[in-house]
């Protein structure tokens, strides 16, 4: 109910709060005083006619002037002034401004209507009729009784539009549009040139006109109907004027005259600048439908975000930019024509969002189809805004957004970024927009691109997953198995989910298995590997796997080459090996298979095939003695074949397998007297493998006759060299040493003294240090003699110092030379005569070590030298000894030559 309030000229006995003759309210509703009235309506009531009016009141020219605004406290107030021909005294003009404040529930029923009048003419009173004023008993009424306001049906706008200009009216658009925004100057407008029907038709213009803004902006807007004077009603900014009113500065207002089409004081360039939002709003007034959908739809936003009651033009725009994308009444391409304009939307839309309806939020991301539709991928600033807008978006929203991020990532345009987004809203999705990503990924991965990320995401979502994704995954997983870049990826998934797989997905597996293994490839081996695994342990599906796989197997048998089968007796796949061993062995034992099965198994080498072999005759059960005895046969081809590449512990390892048989089994004789002459012919090969010896040693315990074999000479060679060694007798060493015939088992003995070398504490032990050098004098192009003496010299130095802190470096160098000598001395005593010529010219560079000598002992050299050969080396042989000294021609050496000779 509205609050009513009746101000006019009138005797003191009904002034409210002048109790004086005058102008003051006479008759108002409870709850207004004297503060609230003056705060309020003073702006109207004080507004008094001109002088040169006042012949137009008692003349009756003047209609009654209608306002419209907000009070100071926030109430929507109406006002409506009438002109008195005279008043109380019938002596003077009056008038009478009779106010409406209304409640909420009328605030509501004129300004958020799409359909009233913003201002009812017909509920004011307009005249002093109804009050007895002059009666000596009336006073001043304040209980007057509230109105119960009626809203008048508005006549629409299709006249109005074809009345008026439309320039015009879009220049008053954006005038009205600033005063709401708190930034334009006042607005008069004039309609006509008669005072008679200014008013009323600046109240019919202002009725139509204002249906086109959303309600909070119409309370921004007070207008009054007529005026003839700029500087009145200074509160109010749309104010209605005569045509001839022309005494208005543009600095104080705009003046839009509609009849001659003239705008005063508003730049063209100001209602250019803002063209989008002034367009939209006349189109508003073109289009009921569009204007009634705009006003609910500011009036729904409104509700959610109080803060746009301050309104700007940015927020304006906004509005009007979001519904026209949003309501589906617009042309996308003409709202937003290019990736700029989404972007801008983009971000409009996210600070508006909360407050859009479910349709209007799901039509709003309508606009990001255009990119999968032009195959372009979506700028990377608007992809990040609905990147961060994505979770909390609508359920309808977020379908239209995943439905073009999922058209999208089948183009070129931006693959990784969108499976990223993809991946990162899927677990909170719903089982439906699941299973569509799924399927999505599942055709982006089967066409070979994000192959390794796509897989890995597979790989954590998998186990959640409902049955028809996981089959729909899986199989796109088991169609790509052969692709090299992402075989291992696929195999640990396999590996990860099996126990997890049902039966028709094991049942793909396993024929996907049978696909595969006749390749041949890495990975035919791996997969075997991850299939003997898994079946080993698998109850349910371990019989379905066997006929699979058997058939697969007896299938590859029609082909030329064997991988499948090649690949199982390989030894690396006990349990895939097993179940075809009980296949061949047992129902296919008279088959050509055999002989391919048992060929098979030695392809990964004899050792290998025997215990195969011997694992077969010891454990599969129902072998016919012909099969036993074609196993026997091929086993024993197999040793005839192989015998020269095998290696000494290969055949004794086959013997270990053979005679796990036990002696009673009528083929292990047979075997082991197949490899005994090779054990013989390897015999050597014992002392060039580590731990061969060991080797050897346990193969006689079961052979003892090999000692007697002429190869196994050498063997007892070597245990007496190293027996000499062990005991310092290097002379026997030497002896025994070069009885050898072979250069690969002197090469062990010298091994062996090099192993010794380490264990050298006392002088004589210096002896076999020198003599592993010394014997490579005879096979080595290369020795360097100097260095080895320079070698010993250390190691006589360290021991010497060892024993005794007088050892001397002449002393050191006598000991030295000594053991060289004597080293000299039994390699050319024991030198074979067709290696004579080769060690006297080795001898020859002994004498840079005896100059050496000579050099740091000057006086004792000679001497010294000399005494040793007489009384110690007479056996040097002359041939050699003048080839050394004949050697050495310099003058800094010739004693040495002297010395020989003698």
């Amino acid at each position: 109910m509205a609050l009513q309030h009746f101000y006019s000229r009138v005797p003191a006995k009904v002034s409210m709060f002048n109790r004086a003759d005058g102008f003051d309210t006479f008759a108002c509703s409870d709850l207004l005083n004297e503060e609230t009235v003056t705060a309020n309506l003073s702006c109207v009531y004080n507004a008094k006619p001109g002088k040169d009016e006042v012949s137009l009141i008692r003349e009756e020219k003047i209609p009654p002037v209608y306002f419209h605004f907000e009070g100071k406290d926030g109430s929507f107030i109406q006002s409506c002034m009438s002109f008195l021909k005279l008043d109380y005294t019938g002596e003077r003009t009056s008038y009478l401004v009779h106010s409406l404040i209304m409640d909420k529930q009328e605030e509501n029923t004129v300004l958020y209507s799409p359909d009233n009048d913003i201002l009812n003419p017909d509920l004011f009173v307009h005249n002093l009729d109804g009050f007895d004023i002059t009666s000596f008993e009336s006073t001043a009424d304040d209980k007057y009784p509230t109105l119960d306001y009626k809203a008048k049906k508005s006549s629409g706008t299709a006249k109005f539009v074809e009345e008026y200009d439309q320039d015009m009216i879009k220049r008053l658009i954006y005038a009205t549009l600033s005063i709401a925004c708190g930034k334009g100057k006042s607005v008069y407008i004039s309609l006509c040139n008669d005072i008679s029907q200014c008013s009323q038709k600046t109240l019919e213009f202002m009725n139509t006109f204002m249906q086109i803004f959303p309600y909070h902006i119409r309370t921004k807007l007070p207008f009054v109907t007529y005026t003839s004077d700029f500087q009145r009603y200074p509160d109010f900014k749309v104010k209605g004027i005569l045509d001839s009113f022309s005494d208005i500065p543009t600095s104080k207002g705009i003046v839009l005259h509609f009849n001659q089409k003239i705008s005063l004081g508003l730049l063209d360039e100001l209602v250019m600048g803002e063209k989008f939002i002034v367009d939209f709003f006349y189109e508003t007034l073109c289009n009921d439908q569009l204007r009634r959908e705009f006003l609910c739809y500011v009036q729904s936003v409104y509700e959610k975000m109080p803060e746009l009651s301050k309104t700007t033009m940015k927020n304006l725009r906004e509005l009007v930019l979001l519904f026209c994308q949003c309501s589906g009444l617009y042309n996308e391409k003409l709202v937003l024509p290019n990736d700029d304009s989404v972007h801008e939307f983009v971000c409009v839309y996210d600070k508006y969002r909360f407050a859009l309806s479910e349709e209007f939020r799901a039509n709003a991301m309508v606009c990001l189809k255009r990119f999968p539709l032009a195959h372009a991928q979506i700028p990377s600033k608007t992809f990040s805004k609905i990147t961060k807008m994505y979770p909390t978006e609508t359920v309808a929203s977020k379908k239209i957004i995943m439905a073009s991020m999922l058209d999208l990532i089948h183009t070129d345009a931006m693959r990784a970024k969108l499976f990223n987004f993809l991946k990162a809203n899927y677990a909170e999705e719903p089982d439906i927009t699941k299973h569509l990503i799924s399927e999505n990924l599942c055709r982006v991965y089967y066409g070979g691109f994000l192959r390794p990320q796509i897989l890995e995401f597979f790989g954590e979502i998998f186990a959640q997953e409902h049955d028809e994704n996981k089959d729909m995954i899986f199989e796109k997983i088991l169609l790509t198995i052969r692709t090299d870049a992402i075989r291992t990826q696929i195999l640990e998934f396999i590996d990860k989910y099996y126990d997890t797989l049902s039966s028709e997905q094991k049942n793909k597996l396993f024929l996907t298995f049978a696909e595969v293994a006749v390749d041949g490839s890495q990975l035919s081996e791996e997969f075997a590997l991850l299939m003997n695994k898994h079946i080993e342990n698998d109850e349910n599906s371990r019989q379905n796997f066997s006929e699979l796989f058997c058939n697969a197997i007896e299938k590859e048998q029609k082909r030329k080459e064997h991988p499948m089968l090649n690949l199982i007796c390989s030894g690396r796949y006990p349990y895939l090996y097993g179940i075809l061993c009980q296949k061949v062995f047992g129902d296919w034992q008279t088959r050509a298979i055999f002989e391919k099965f048992v060929a098979a198994i030695y392809k990964n080498g004899i050792s290998n095939g025997i215990n195969n072999a011997v694992k077969i005759l010891s454990s599969v059960e129902g072998l016919s003695d012909e099969a036993v005895n074609r196993i026997l046969d091929l086993t024993l081809a197999q040793l005839e074949t192989e015998k020269s590449r095998l290696k000494l512990p290969q055949l004794v390892g086959v013997e270990d397998s053979v005679l796990t048989l036990g002696r009673d089994f009528y083929g292990t004789e047979k075997i082991i007297t197949a490899i005994y002459p090779l054990v013989v012919n390897k015999i050597c090969d014992a002392l060039f493998i580590e731990n061969g010896l060991d080797v050897l040693n346990k193969y006689t315990e079961n052979h003892p006759e090999i000692i007697n074999e002429d190869l196994y000479i050498p063997i007892k060679n070597y245990y007496l060299t190293e027996k000499c060694l062990k005991d310092k007798k290097i002379d026997e060493f030497f002896k025994v040493a070069f009885s050898y015939t072979d250069n690969k088992v002197l090469d062990a003995v010298y091994k062996l003294l090099k192993k010794n070398r380490t264990d050298v504490s006392s002088y004589d032990d210096v002896e076999p240090v020198f003599a592993i050098e010394s014997l490579q004098i005879i096979f080595s192009d290369n020795f360097d003699f100097l260095g080895a003496y320079d070698a010993i010299k250390s190691d006589v130095s360290a021991i010497a110092l060892s024993k005794s802190d007088e050892d001397d470096d002449l002393t050191v160098s006598k000991k030295t030379i000594d053991i060289m000598l004597r080293v000299l001395n039994c390699l050319i005593g024991l030198t074979p005569e067709d290696k004579k010529e080769e060690i006297a010219l080795k001898i020859k560079y002994f004498s840079s070590v005896v100059n050496e000598f000579k050099t740091t002992n000057k006086k004792n050299a000679e001497k010294w030298i000399s005494d040793k050969l007489k009384s110690e080396y007479r056996s040097f042989d002359s041939d050699l000894l003048s080839v050394f000294s004949s050697s050495d021609k310099s003058s800094s050496s010739s004693w040495i030559s002297k010395i020989f000779k003698k």
